[in-house]
């Protein structure tokens, strides 16, 4: 993310795709996972270098050179080029346990992206169904307790941001399968 012409590319892209859906109603979900990679790496985002300004001057000459100016700046450019589209960003939870104060945390660090210029903020409880993980080792069953744990965390994710949440990759199942490759 820190490489001029990568970036360059990206933003290009970015905005073929913006000026493609025009004033088409759409939801855009930006960067399932590299928000949790980045919190990873710092809790301020503005920390984390991103050669925004030089990237797309043409759009982003007034945001700063991090991660949180790269954020800040594909949420303007939606909408400056699909002004009809809801944008989000992701708020990977990263197998935390679905603890409310962990909302809190991850809300604020969301502000910090720029997820409050957004129109909600995508979550996701897991990644794969549980039939899959069992075949691991692991055991992701979820029971009541745990629905309302998530519930919880959702809500002070949202409460912290001020936005509304959506849920993304939600691993239904099916039952009657074995739990072999593509069967879970």
């Amino acid at each position: 993310i820190n490489d001029v012409a990568f970036l360059t590319r990206y933003f290009d892209d970015w905005r073929f795709l913006l000026q493609k859906i025009g004033n088409t109603q759409a939801m855009l979900h930006i960067e399932p996972d590299f928000w949790g990679y980045v919190r990873n790496a710092d809790s301020n985002p503005a920390l984390l270098p991103a050669p925004v300004r030089n990237a797309n001057p043409t759009d982003c000459n007034t945001q700063e050179n991090s991660i949180a100016g790269f954020s800040r700046c594909m949420i303007a450019m939606v909408r400056k080029y699909a002004p009809n589209a809801t944008v989000g960003l992701h708020a990977s939870p990263w197998m935390q346990p679905f603890d409310p104060d962990d909302g809190q945390k991850l809300g604020s660090f969301m502000l910090a992206l720029g997820a409050g210029g957004g129109d909600f903020v995508a979550t996701d409880p897991s990644d794969r169904d549980a039939g899959y993980y069992d075949t691991l080792g692991g055991d992701t069953w979820w029971d009541d307790a745990d629905a309302v744990a998530y519930l919880a965390w959702s809500k002070q994710l949202a409460d912290t941001v001020g936005k509304p949440t959506v849920m993304w990759q939600i691993p239904l199942g099916n039952m009657a399968q074995n739990n072999t490759t593509n069967h879970w």
